[in-house]
């Protein structure tokens, strides 16, 4: 009876033992991929701040040579209000 007793404690604990690994292995399982979820946001937060950098480039040559079209525009309407005065 004794016997029984023993091995069926230690069926118990040995079934314990195998939940705790398997539960320490899920919990392994979603570090790694909270991991590379990390990477991966982290290499797309790059590509972002890279087109926005663009973006922002692109936009200012753009304000440039809107001034500068405003600019000669003006002056143009300047010379034919002068042409006209005349």
């Amino acid at each position: 009876v004794v016997d029984d007793i023993v091995k069926y404690y230690f069926c118990i604990f040995k079934n314990l033992i195998l939940m705790k690994k398997n539960a320490i292995k899920q919990l392994e399982l979603q570090i790694d991929e909270l991991l590379h979820i990390s990477r991966l946001m982290y290499e797309e937060n790059i590509l972002l701040k890279t087109r926005q950098i663009a973006w922002l480039t692109e936009r200012a040559k753009l304000v440039k040579r809107t001034d500068l079209a405003r600019s000669r525009i003006e002056t143009m309407l300047a010379r034919l209000k002068q042409l006209d005065n005349e």
